[in-house]
């Protein structure tokens, strides 16, 4: 579903953040990328949603070759996905249930499933009550759900998250992680950028667990609660 061959990002500087990866994510996996800050995690999921372009290498998501993509490409590209920014990119002058509403509406779904579809993740993330509101009146953690509830909203195939549970207490987390473990058992792909060793329990048979560092990807065994380093992924010959 998700191949990088030999993939290189440089910025300005000219130093790779990412060098020369090569990496494959199947089909209804639940991936983990950990790593610390400034590593690289949320560069490797902007070059997956085509929000920036490899250096060099080749990256290939549910079979569009997004290296060489044409800019015309691109919105029919990102309909086919959700994405949990960690500034929520929220639409100011929209209400809650106007933003959820939007990822519906740019797919042209009929109001009536808009309507019943956005209710039903509003509940689930509990939002219900504030599907009014403007997001300049709402908490941190009530934006990030919104923009969770918002990835969800449409189904997607894949779903890309930045630090999705960064501004929720504890038990909200947890609902959350577990909104996404559904998602994911419906066959959902996710890869979900996080510093929270706790949240790596979700994901069950489908779950990997990825370390971005020093500009390459290693993989992780996990037995209970310890995680052994294996050397740099190679990519691995699967059906997409």
């Amino acid at each position: 579903m998700i191949r990088l061959s030999q993939l290189t990002k440089e910025y300005q500087d000219g130093l790779p953040i990412l060098f020369q990866i090569d990496l494959h994510i199947r089909r209804g996996e639940f991936v983990y990328l950990t790593g610390r800050s400034g590593a690289g995690k949320s560069t490797l999921l902007k070059l997956l949603f085509a929000q920036e372009k490899p250096t060099s290498g080749e990256l290939v998501v549910g079979g569009m070759e997004l290296h060489s993509m044409k800019r015309a490409e691109l919105p029919y590209f990102r309909r086919k996905i959700g994405v949990v920014y960690q500034d929520f990119k929220l639409l100011p002058r929209r209400s809650v249930y106007e933003n959820v509403a939007f990822a519906l509406e740019v797919i042209g779904r009929p109001p009536r499933e808009i309507k019943q579809k956005v209710g039903k993740i509003l509940r689930e993330v509990n939002l219900l009550h504030c599907s009014e509101q403007l997001p300049e009146l709402l908490s941190g953690g009530e934006k990030q759900r919104v923009a969770i509830a918002r990835a969800l909203v449409h189904e997607p195939w894949l779903l890309l998250a930045d630090e999705p549970t960064g501004n929720l207490d504890p038990a909200l987390a947890r609902e959350i992680m577990e909104l996404f473990d559904r998602a994911n058992k419906g066959g959902t792909t996710i890869l979900l950028a996080t510093h929270d060793l706790d949240l790596l329990q979700y994901g069950g048979r489908s779950r990997r667990i990825l370390e971005v560092k020093a500009g390459s990807v290693c993989e992780f065994k996990d037995d209970h609660d310890n995680l052994f380093p294996t050397p740099p992924l190679e990519s691995i010959d699967d059906t997409e």
